[in-house]
């Protein structure tokens, strides 16, 4: 898989796609809570000023998703899984193969709440 120059976001229907599966999956009542608050959380890792991002690179995007979907609870159930899985598909939809031991990136996602 090619990386792209510029970084390609997920958008809030992504976020919300895999909030969905999420919850049809594991579990959970599916819903929004507060539609702010997640434009707020997939808008976070795109932030820039002077024309640059505030963030260096792919990796702190995607710990920006993370840590901003699960921190701003934007979702009536599932934060934490949306929030990793957000980041693990941003990473692969940039380029990069994205695998982690299941029991270590949940303890990175609980650490993040």
């Amino acid at each position: 898989m090619t990386v792209p120059a510029e970084p390609l976001f997920l958008s809030r229907e992504d976020v919300e796609e895999i909030h969905a599966y999420q919850t049809r999956v594991f579990g959970g009542s599916p819903g929004l809570r507060d539609s702010g608050l997640l434009e707020s959380a997939v808008a976070t890792p795109q932030s820039s000023f002077g024309g640059k991002f505030l963030y260096a690179d792919v990796f702190e995007m995607a710990a920006a998703y993370m840590v901003s979907i699960i921190g701003n609870h934007p979702f009536l159930d599932g934060n934490k899984r949306t929030g990793a899985m957000s980041a693990a598909v941003f990473l692969e939809v940039n380029g990069y193969d994205f695998r982690a031991d299941a029991s270590e990136f949940t303890a990175v996602a609980f650490k993040a709440a």
